[in-house]
């Protein structure tokens, strides 16, 4: 019994220290197009050290039926399949089977379904302040290609030389200075094209910029102006390989990261749904992203350090896929939401067409996108955890309990025997010092007292109840021993 109880009570100090157990996350967009690809991150982490754990889907419902699926990568895992186009302006349970570090789960998310329109202006944060002309000589405006400089990065900027009606200035000798960060080394000296655009880089290698401009608008003298920029951690920078894409193309697009390698989680956005996801790994600081889903209108590109929470570090660029002309498409959806006063979306004849869909492209930038959560276990493995450990100790303070009763046994058994032999001995000293003298009735309250056979059956059933509960106790103990040895 004081091994039962030595083992019970290693098992009961050593119930806290469970296990690691997976707990599952998977996010994606806030709805999906019916009849157009979808995409998903599972990822899976330590329930207590939130450590990554390696995440494997095998199987993907909608509404009950397996659909097909291709999924990529292991921490996290990305999922791409397809809503089917009956399920249009609905509501669709997407269940998806994932197993991790022996655990398996099938994990639900009833997902909003809605048929794809391919032309909203901008889909995801609050769009850009709305721009009107205000009185005043110049209106001049600097714009790095992915709206912020990445710091210790090389950013292409645009600038455009605007009069106080939004009208492009052009021809318009342009000086650029700075001491540090210009690409080459300032002072520039530019001169607007017809939409009163001019571009250089910037090398962002210090917290704060502030660029001198002087500009000599016609029929003036120079004016001098500096323009404060503020580099920001985003740490990559995406380019897309052309302004507009053509229905069928593959969108390429070039990442570039602050790092040598890094690994980047990307995805292709429409209307708040997840059409492509990807992780990406770059090396010697780049990384090419070919992208065979279709698009119409307008779509996001967004890169992220993390699976799911954007913070400092992404990139995102608008996608445009149309089979209309460049400006003209890139401008209708600056338009048709008032982002630029209508004198500054006038495409004079002679305009740098690629130069000019940049500086429009900046103005679609928008919010970074933030992953929405379909769901995540952490919350309820703690607590089906927890409860699993109450009820462990709550069944060994029982069979601890137990094994005292035994020993209370045992000591009862102790004390029987004792009391039988000293009545023994207490009737052989009589007999012996009084012999034939001994009152009968003192004979008679001796062999009653003393009544061997009952204490007998007494003791052996004590030590019978003893002897198997010992047995029991000590068995349950090195079961449950073994199975926290187990899980560990």
């Amino acid at each position: 019994m004081g091994t039962a109880l030595f083992v019970l009570g290693v098992v009961y100090l050593n119930l806290d220290k469970h296990p690691d157990i997976p707990g599952f996350v998977v996010v994606g967009g806030k709805h999906a197009l019916a009849g157009r690809p979808t995409a998903v991150r599972v990822s899976a982490r330590g329930v207590d050290s939130k450590a990554p754990m390696a995440v494997t889907v095998d199987r993907v419902e909608v509404d009950g039926k397996p659909v097909q699926f291709d999924a990529e990568g292991t921490d996290p895992t990305v999922v791409r399949f397809s809503v089917p186009e009956a399920i249009a302006r609905g509501r669709a349970v997407v269940t998806l089977g994932v197993s991790s570090r022996g655990r398996s789960a099938a994990l639900e998310h009833t997902l909003t379904v809605l048929q794809g329109m391919g032309d909203v202006v901008l889909q995801d944060g609050e769009p850009p302040a709305k721009r009107v002309a205000q009185p005043g000589q110049l209106r001049i405006d600097v714009l790095p290609e992915n709206s912020v400089l990445a710091m210790g990065m090389q950013n292409k900027v645009v600038m455009r030389v605007r009069d106080h009606r939004g009208n492009g200035l052009a021809n318009v000798p342009v000086r650029l200075n700075h001491k540090n960060c210009l690409i080459p080394p300032g002072p520039l000296r530019l001169k607007t094209d017809a939409l009163g655009l001019v571009d250089f880089e910037i090398d962002a290698r210090q917290p704060g910029i502030r660029l001198k401009i002087d500009i000599m608008p016609p029929g003036q003298p120079w004016v001098e102006t500096e323009e404060p920029l503020q580099p920001r951690g985003r740490r990559m920078l995406l380019r897309a390989d052309k302004s507009v894409y053509r229905p069928g193309d593959t969108i390429t697009t070039t990442l570039h990261t602050w790092e040598t390698e890094a690994e980047v989680h990307c995805d292709l956005l429409q209307e708040g749904a997840v059409l492509w996801s990807s992780t990406v790994t770059s090396a010697a600081k780049k990384a090419r992203l070919n992208i065979q889903v279709p698009c119409e209108g307008l779509c996001r590109l967004q890169c992220m350090g993390h699976p799911w929470d954007p913070g400092d570090e992404f990139s995102t660029i608008p996608i445009v896929v149309t089979s209309e002309a460049t400006l003209p498409a890139i401008t209708a959806h600056l338009r048709a939401d008032n982002i630029l006063h209508p004198n500054s979306l006038k495409i004079p004849p002679g305009v740098d067409t690629d130069r000019a869909a940049r500086y429009f492209l900046t103005m679609l930038q928008g919010e970074p996108w933030t992953p929405e959560l379909w769901l995540s276990t952490r919350n309820d493995d703690v607590a089906s955890r927890d409860e699993k450990v109450a009820t462990n100790k709550r069944n060994v303070l029982i069979a601890i309990a137990v094994v005292f009763l035994l020993i209370v046994l045992v000591v009862a058994d102790v004390v029987l025997k004792n009391l039988t032999a000293q009545r023994r001995r207490m009737k052989a000293f009589a007999e012996e010092t009084l012999g034939d003298d001994l009152p009968a009735a003192m004979a008679l309250t001796l062999d009653e007292d003393g009544d061997q056979e009952r204490l007998l059956r007494t003791r052996g059933m004590l030590l019978l109840i003893a002897m198997v509960g010992a047995l029991l106790a000590n068995l349950v103990g090195i079961i449950w021993l073994l199975a926290l040895v187990g899980e560990a």
